[in-house]
Parts: structure tokens; sequence; C-alpha cells
């Protein structure tokens, strides 16, 4: 019964965004009904989130019947504007545009690789230890703390990171909207759910620019990692950073290629959604921001992806200037003389980094990426992708900078526990970028969909 009435709460969310999707999405381009999917329900448990995070600003604690109404509000109103829309171009309701049945085949494929993964999360019901005593912990404290979830801010807390964002949290307290006490079930759901829409939107987001086969390549070769499934089904919000990084970038990259407004609000919504998942979240919206200025084709569609980060960075700059009591754990070690940033802190960051790209948890994954750049002969850096290594140049640098800089932990121990999740939370998108620079051909027309050529 809890499992069904959570996962009918996702589904809430995931019709939400399909049409919220669907009414952004670019009318004059080949639509992609399953990518669609995979983006729209992404952006759906973002929506829903935000209405709980809104509420809780105006009640100061979560009043479900509220959430559950206004859900239901913007739920009707998508849907009358869909049906609206329907009757005046004559298409059906929901899914207008014919679904081949190779596409059927990868999600086919797809549900199948989730069943292991499944069975592996009930391994660990309750997650790793970020999972229970950061995420999981923050999200009970909305659920049942009434008026005291704010409690949860309390620095002397500061093992919890009560300065992290709340996105997480907030999807699984959605998951429990029709539960009266929050299920242990929730978050190991939400996890499944995140690492399937990351696979799913890599493998839909590669296939109309690479083709099926190595689309689903690309996908297996994400699950079948065992360490990357390890991670992303322990109910952290690395693979929730990871969905929202990956979605905003194909947006991106689409804004770029087409010349496209649309798209671009769409990134800038993903992206926004990024920055209220962890700190890192809001560094990789800034840098991607800055990026794109330079990126995108003119002011007009950056201005776009500026709009749509704006609209859902909202919560994020009010958690940060209302809630956040500030991080707890920060030395600076470039002027403290007890914990100082020395050289051989520096020496263990290097020798680290080296020894984890090589471990046996990766099964050589990287060492095939860096393979991957070879045999692309260059055009992993082609103009239309270079925003992806620019950015993970950037964003690696500021990290281990960051690295470097705090002190107050020893670094060994820190980066034995964290350094592998910043690496999950940008796999897919290293994954998309090296595939896509290997089989992609260097100029790709677009063709248009039946529909579109119908209506030329």
């Amino acid at each position: 019964m809890e499992i069904g009435l959570i996962l009918f709460a996702f589904g809430i969310s995931f019709v939400t965004g399909y049409l919220l999707l669907r009414r952004v999405w670019p009318a004059q381009l080949p639509p992609n009904p399953l990518l669609q999917i995979f983006l729209g329900a992404g952006l759906g448990l973002g929506v829903s989130a935000h209405l709980i995070f809104y509420t809780l600003i105006i009640f100061d604690q979560l009043k479900t019947l509220p959430v559950i109404g206004l859900q239901a509000f913007l739920l009707i109103l998508l849907v009358a504007d869909a049906y609206r829309s329907s009757k005046k171009n004559k298409i059906k309701l929901f899914f207008p545009e014919k679904v081949s049945s190779r596409d059927w085949g990868l999600l086919g494929i797809l549900g199948i690789a989730l069943i292991p993964i499944t069975l592996y999360a009930n391994f660990y019901p309750m997650g790793g230890w970020d999972a229970w005593s950061v995420w999981n912990l923050k999200a009970k404290f909305i659920f049942s703390g009434e008026t005291h979830w704010k409690n949860m801010l309390d620095p002397i807390l500061w093992r919890s990171s009560p300065h992290y964002p709340l996105l997480l949290p907030l999807i699984n307290v959605w998951g429990w909207i029709f539960l009266s006490s929050p299920a242990t079930v929730g978050p190991l759901l939400t996890s499944v759910v995140f690492t399937l829409l990351t696979a799913g939107t890599l493998t839909f987001g590669l296939k109309s620019r690479i083709g099926h086969v190595p689309a689903l390549t690309a996908a297996l070769f994400l699950l079948t990692l065992s360490y990357f499934v390890q991670l992303a089904t322990s109910q952290y919000c690395d693979i929730v950073f990871a969905y929202y990084l990956l979605a905003g970038t194909i947006c991106l990259l689409n804004a770029n290629q087409q010349k496209n407004t649309a798209f671009a609000f769409l990134a800038g919504l993903f992206f926004g959604f990024l920055s209220f998942t962890k700190n890192e979240g809001s560094l990789a919206m800034l840098l991607l921001v800055a990026l794109s200025f330079f990126y995108l084709p003119d002011k007009k569609t950056w201005r776009a992806l500026l709009g749509g980060c704006v609209l859902t960075a909202v919560p994020t700059l009010i958690f940060d200037r209302l809630f956040s009591p500030g991080n707890q754990t920060f030395v600076n070690g470039l002027v403290s003389s007890a914990q100082p940033s020395d050289l051989y802190r520096l020496k263990m960051i290097f020798a680290f980094l080296w020894a984890d790209l090589k471990s046996h948890n990766w099964n050589g994954l990287w060492a095939i990426l860096g393979l991957g750049m070879l045999l692309s002969q260059g055009r992993f850096i082609r103009r239309d992708m270079r925003i992806i290594p620019f950015f993970l140049l950037s964003y690696l640098a500021v990290i281990f900078i960051y690295y470097y800089v705090n002190t107050h932990f020893k670094i060994a121990w820190w980066l034995q526990v964290t350094l592998d999740r910043v690496f999950v939370g940008i796999l897919p998108v290293v994954i998309f970028w090296i595939f896509a620079a290997v089989w992609e051909n260097k100029s790709r027309t677009v063709t248009k969909s039946p529909v579109t050529r119908k209506n030329s």
C-alpha cells in the first residue's frame, strides 16, 4: 500500500512535468517522445518539491492539503491547456507522436536492467551513512516536525550538513504526501527512480544523435558498472545532481545547435533545480551560466537560459539567505596556523586522485573513456560540444581547490568518502560527451518529423 501511494504521488509529478515540458518544447522541431517523458518526470518532481518549499515558508510547517491542492490545480490547468491544444491541432492529448518499435525496445531493455538495480537497492533499505544522517533525516524533520522542522538547521547538527539545500528531502516528502508517517521505502524508491531517469535521459538524449545501438551501449555502460549502481541507490543526492546536470546539458546543447530559446529556457530550469540539490549544484549552475554566455549563439538565447535559472533557483536563494546556518565545517587553511594548507595536503590530493581513477571500483572506466577521446579524432573538443570539457575542467578545479583550502577534515578520509561521489555526479555527462564525440557526425542535419513535413 505504501509503495502504491508513493508511486501515485510520483506519477502525478511525472504527468505534470511531462505536460509542462510539452508546453515549452519547440513546436517547429521534431519531437522526441520518450526523451520528453524522462525530462518531464524530473521537471515534475522538481516542481512538486518547490511547491512544498513555498508552503513551508507560508505556513511554517508542512500542510499536506495546500500542497496537494496546489499540485492538483497546476495539473488541471496543464491538462486543460493540453486538451485545448490537442483539439486545435487535431492531435492526441497524450503522446501525439508515434513511438517507434525500436524506441519501445530501448525502453524495455532499460526496464529489464532496472530489476537487478531495484533488488540491489533493497539490500540497503536505509541507504548509506549520509542518507539517514543527512538527506532522509531532513525529510523526516520536514514531514513530522510540524513547526519545529527548522530545528534540523541548528548548527549543533553540523554532522548532518544543515547548510545543504533541500531538493532531495522535499522530493522524499512529496513521496510521503499521501501517507500518515514517513516510510523507509520512500527514499529507496526515489533513488531507483532517479537512476532510471538518468539512464533514460542518457539513452534517448543520445539516440537522436548517434542512433539506437550506441545510445543503448552508453546506458548499459553506466548501469552495468556495479560501483555506480551502489552509489546511485545509496539514497544520496549525487544521483539527483547527476540527473539534473545531464538533463540541463542536453537541453543546452540543443539550444546551441538549434539556436532555440525554448531549449535554453528548459536548460535553465534544470540548472536551477540543480542548484537546490547540494552546494556543488550552485557552483555547477553558476559555471554553466557563465560559460553559456560565450557558448550560446546570441544574447537572446542566453537570456532565456538565465530566465529559466532564476525561476527555479529562487528556493536556493531563499534557503541560503534565510535558513542556512552556514558551513560549520570550514577552516581556511590559507590563513590558519593550526591547520594550514600545506604541501603534504596538495600531494595527497593528486596521489589520491591518480589512485582512485585506476581503482578496481571503476573497472577501467576512465581508461576506456580516455580511449574514446582518442577514437573521436578531436571531435570531443569541437565547437558545439566544447562547453562540456570547459565546464568539467573548471568544476573539478574548484572542487580540488576547495579540498586544498578547507582543512577542517583530514584530507585522506575526506577524499575517501567524497571523491567518488563527485565523479558519480558528473559521470553521465562524461559518458554522453564521449559517446556523442565518437559516434556523431561532425555535421548532423535534423530530419523533419512526419508531422512537421505535413504541416510545412
